[in-house]
């Protein structure tokens, strides 16, 4: 059965034309739980172009994909932490959409954006105009199917990829792998590219959760997002930015956000032990 949100009246939802109500999946842990109790302190965060029913059922999904073990090992807390952020930058979680992911990290649940989210928020800033990422596998060089190279200050790739290739065995693919780019074309008539070796992606490859489900995808992800940091930026790209190396390096993502968190969901959440 779903569960119906009551949205309080108040200013940050009086602009809302829709029904002042919401249903959304039930909980299947305590973490979804947690959210679907939190959710009217969400929303009242949510970009006003954002669907709020859309939202609110994204992060239901989203926390009752995970495993239940692995669920129940995070703090209640980090779930809410988690669709906070998820709010504040505009990009609802899970697999479906692939625009961010809930990540189970160090007994806490962290939200880290995905490749097409990283794509929303330079389409989203009229900054990119197109864009383009791959992986580029031992035998493609081998054939001189693939290029890099600097001319006139610029960096220019030249990648024809073999169309027989298998991306979706995960396994395979880690065996050919030899590197990674992203190339962009600007709205203002720019572009640039980036490119980063096995190494590279080695060093941030977990070989765990979406790494392991979908290792072509994050590869993909990894230029992209250094790429990122010479895009024009924004306050929900640089939020991006800073969820991910929060996460990856180990720490809470809270950290900077402890009063704003308070705030928005009106809520004490020491009792869950995180701070």
């Amino acid at each position: 059965m779903p569960t119906t949100i009551i949205l309080k009246d108040s200013e940050e939802i009086a602009h809302d034309r829709n029904s002042k109500t919401i249903s959304v999946p039930d909980g299947r842990n305590n973490g979804a739980k947690e959210i679907i109790s939190r959710m009217v302190g969400v929303l009242s965060i949510l970009p006003p172009w954002i669907d709020k029913r859309v939202f609110a059922t994204s992060l239901v999904v989203a926390a009752n994909e995970l495993k239940e073990s692995k669920a129940n090992e995070c703090s209640n807390a980090s779930f809410v932490i988690a669709a906070f952020n998820a709010a504040r930058i505009g990009l609802p979680p899970g697999s479906l959409m692939g625009l961010t992911y809930f990540i189970p990290r160090k007994r806490r649940i962290n939200l880290e954006i995905g490749y097409k989210g990283y794509l929303e928020l330079g389409y989203r800033a009229k900054f990119l105009k197109s864009c383009y990422a791959d992986v580029v596998l031992r035998d493609e060089v081998e054939m001189d199917l693939f290029r890099f190279e600097v001319k006139d200050n610029r960096a220019q790739i030249y990648h024809r990829p073999l169309l027989d290739r298998d991306t979706v065995d995960n396994a395979s693919l880690r065996t050919k792998v030899i590197g990674a780019y992203a190339c962009w074309e600007t709205t203002a008539g720019g572009s640039s590219c980036r490119w980063i070796t096995r190494h590279q992606l080695d060093s941030v490859d977990t070989q765990s959760n979406v790494w392991a489900s979908n290792y072509y995808e994050m590869c993909r992800k990894s230029p992209l997002r250094l790429g990122a940091k010479d895009w024009r930026m924004t306050c929900d790209l640089s939020e991006a930015l800073n969820l991910d190396y929060l996460s990856e390096s180990g720490q809470e993502q809270h950290r900077y956000d402890q009063i704003l968190l308070k705030q928005f969901l009106r809520s004490e959440i020491e009792s869950d032990h995180l701070y």
